[in-house]
């Protein structure tokens, strides 16, 4: 281990490769969230941002992820859309209209195919080592 990285420096690394982590992680998992999240309800978009800020909420507190943004989500709803994984019907909130999302069946087949692949990466080395080590 480097003995020079001490203090404020050393915070400073911790830091922006936490940020680093957490922003890449974050996108990544942003459509899969947005399936999940669908998956127990049908939400309008500000209503997907809400749940994912709540989510991500204390990588957000401590400064290390934006709250999601509508320039963000809508065309990820868009593309999602288009790849016939969730689909839009017309809604009220507040006496407002807007468009509601729902996941459809090829989302849901999509969202189960992930969780498995992902249970089945961690069983395999070297994910269950990195696991373990992880959540020790």
């Amino acid at each position: 281990m480097d003995n020079e990285i001490k203090g404020d420096n050393y915070q400073n690394i911790v830091n922006k490769q936490r940020k680093i982590f957490l922003r890449d992680l974050s996108n990544g998992l942003f459509r899969i969230l947005i399936l999940w999240t669908l998956k127990n309800k049908d939400l309008h978009g500000y209503g997907l941002m809400k749940e994912i800020d709540t989510f991500f909420q204390p990588q957000i507190e401590d400064g290390l992820i934006n709250k999601s943004r509508s320039n963000k989500i809508y065309p990820i709803l868009k593309d999602m859309e288009h790849d016939g994984l969730i689909k839009k019907y017309d809604g009220t909130h507040e006496k407002k209209n807007i468009k509601i999302y729902k996941i459809t069946e090829t989302g849901q087949k999509v969202f189960d195919h992930h969780k498995t692949n992902l249970q089945e990466s961690m069983k395999r080395e070297p994910w269950k080592q990195f696991t373990d080590y992880v959540m020790s």
